[in-house]
């Protein structure tokens, strides 16, 4: 029981760090396409 707790819970916590790798993938994204817009 504990252990399908504690695997739902990582899960949990997998989908939120993908979820701020996305993020900051995507910002570094469009800060690259607004310099290579500009130069």
């Amino acid at each position: 029981m504990f252990n399908l707790k504690s695997r739902k819970s990582m899960k949990k916590t997998w989908s939120m760090i993908l979820k701020v790798i996305i993020a900051v993938a995507g910002a570094i994204a469009g800060v690259i396409g607004v310099q290579a817009a500009t130069m």
